[in-house]
C-alpha cells in the first residue's frame, strides 16, 4: 500500500509540475499579423523593365508589398495620356492610399512647387533629386523625383497615404526609394 502511495504522489508531483512547465511558457500566436518591422525584414528586390523605352530600374520592397505593374498609356478620349511605367503598391481597397515607383519616359514629370516643402535627396546608389513633401487634411504627399524633364527618363516615387497608414509604412517606404537605382 504504501509503494502504491508513493508510485501515485510521483504521478501527483510530475503531472503539476509539468502543468506548471507547461503554463510558465510563453502562449505564441499561430498567426501573427504583420508589422511594418516584420515586414521589413523580409525584402525582395523587384526589378521592372519597360520594353517600349528600354528603361529598367530596381527597389527593394517588403515581400508581403501586392504589386501592380503600370505601363505607358497612350490616351484617347476617356483617358489621359500616362508618361509612366512602373510600380504601385496599394494599401487600402479603395485605391486612394499608395506608394509608387516609375519612369516618366516620353513627357517629364514635375510637381507644383508651391504646394510643397521640398529638399534635396540622394539615393543609396548616387540618383540626386529633390522630396516634395504636403500634409493637408490627415493626408500626406510625397513626390521623390530624380532627373529633369530634359534628362528623359525621369525616376520618381509618389506617395499618397493618411497619416496613420504614413506612419505605419513610412520606414519601409523610405527603405525602398533609398534603395531605388537605375539599372
Amino acid at each position: 500500500m504504501k509503494k502504491i502511495r508513493m508510485i501515485l504522489l510521483g504521478l501527483s508531483l510530475a503531472v503539476v509540475f509539468a502543468g506548471c512547465a507547461q503554463s510558465q511558457a510563453p502562449a505564441s500566436d499561430p498567426t501573427p499579423m504583420p508589422t511594418a518591422e516584420s515586414e521589413k525584414k523580409r525584402l525582395t528586390t523587384y526589378t521592372f523593365t519597360d520594353e517600349a523605352s528600354g528603361v529598367q530600374f530596381t527597389a527593394e520592397v517588403p515581400d508581403a508589398w501586392k504589386k501592380t505593374e503600370i505601363f505607358s498609356q497612350s490616351g484617347d478620349e476617356n483617358q489621359e495620356v500616362s508618361p509612366s511605367a512602373g510600380v504601385q503598391f496599394l494599401f487600402s481597397d479603395d485605391g486612394n492610399q499608395l506608394f509608387s515607383i516609375m519612369a516618366a519616359v516620353n513627357v517629364p514629370f514635375d510637381v507644383d512647387e508651391s504646394l510643397f516643402d521640398s529638399q534635396p535627396y540622394r539615393t543609396e546608389a548616387g540618383l540626386e533629386g529633390q522630396r516634395y513633401t504636403s500634409e493637408r487634411d490627415g493626408q500626406i504627399m510625397e513626390y521623390f523625383i530624380f532627373g529633369t524633364g530634359e534628362t528623359l527618363p525621369q525616376m520618381f516615387a509618389v506617395v499618397i497615404l493618411n497619416t496613420d497608414n504614413y506612419a505605419f509604412y513610412q520606414a519601409d517606404i523610405e527603405h525602398a526609394v533609398a534603395s531605388l537605382k537605375i539599372v
